[in-house]
C-alpha cells in the first residue's frame, strides 16, 4: 500500500470513530434524560406526551412538524436549533421554551398562526421566536384568527422574553394585524420583557414593562 493510501484509510477511520464516539455520546445523553424522565425527541420523531401529567419534553435542534399537548403540566423545552415550522396546540397546562415557531416551505397549516392555546388552558411562554412570513393573512379582529398567537377566551398565558418577527424583510406596507391575539379579557394574558420587531400590535394583551418595539 502506498504511502498516501494509508494516509487516507488512517484519515477516514479517524473519521469514522469521531462519527461514532459522537453518536454514542448523543445516545448516551439521551438515555440519562430519559433516566431523568425526560421524554427526547429528534427533527425524525413526533412529539409526544407519554406520561399522563407532568411531562418533561426536549426537542432537540432540527425541524420539528408543530405539536398537540392535552396532557396536564407539560414542559416542552427546545434545544438551541429546534424549529416548529407547523402549529403548535395547547389545550392544557403547559410550559414552552426555548423553541422557533417558523414558517417555511414545508410548512402545511400554520398560515393563519404558529400557536393556538386553547380549552381555559393556563400557559408560560419564556424565551420563545415567533416568526411569520410578510404576506401571510393578517387581521386585528377576533373573529378572524390571524395572528403570530391566538388564544381563546378563557386561556391564562404569560409571554417572558419572547421574540415576534418576520422571516424576511417586507416588500409592501404591510396591512394592520395582530401579534398575540386574545378572544378574551386582557387581564388573562401578559406580554413583555421581550421584542416585538413586526410593527403590529397585541389585542386584548397586558403590557409587561418593558417590550421593546
Amino acid at each position: 500500500m502506498r504511502f498516501r493510501d494509508v494516509a487516507d484509510f488512517f484519515d477516514e477511520t479517524k473519521d469514522t470513530l469521531v462519527e461514532m464516539a459522537d453518536e454514542d455520546l448523543r445516545n448516551e445523553n439521551r438515555r440519562n434524560l430519559a433516566n431523568l424522565g425526560q421524554q427526547t425527541y429528534d427533527s425524525t420523531e413526533s412529539i409526544r406526551e407519554d406520561q399522563e401529567v407532568n411531562n418533561g419534553i426536549l426537542v432537540m435542534s432540527g425541524d420539528h412538524g408543530g405539536f398537540k399537548l392535552t396532557k396536564y403540566g407539560t414542559h416542552l423545552h427546545g434545544s438551541p436549533g429546534a424549529l416548529v415550522f407547523n402549529k403548535g396546540i395547547v389545550r392544557s397546562n403547559a410550559t414552552l421554551e426555548n423553541l422557533l415557531f417558523t414558517r417555511t416551505d414545508d410548512s402545511t397549516n400554520n398560515s393563519k398562526t404558529l400557536l393556538h392555546i386553547e380549552n381555559n388552558a393556563a400557559v408560560l411562554i419564556r424565551n420563545c421566536i415567533f416568526e411569520r412570513k410578510p404576506d401571510d393573512p393578517a387581521s386585528v379582529s377576533v373573529g378572524n384568527d390571524e395572528s403570530f398567537v391566538l388564544i381563546e377566551n378563557g386561556c391564562r398565558v404569560i409571554f417572558l422574553g419572547c421574540t415576534f418577527r418576520f422571516n424576511r424583510a417586507p416588500t409592501a406596507v404591510l396591512v394592520a394585524g395582530a401579534v398575540i391575539k386574545n378572544r378574551g379579557v386582557a387581564g388573562n394574558v401578559f406580554a413583555g420583557i421581550g421584542f416585538n420587531q413586526t410593527t403590529q400590535n397585541h389585542v386584548n394583551v397586558t403590557a409587561i414593562t418593558p417590550e421593546l418595539a
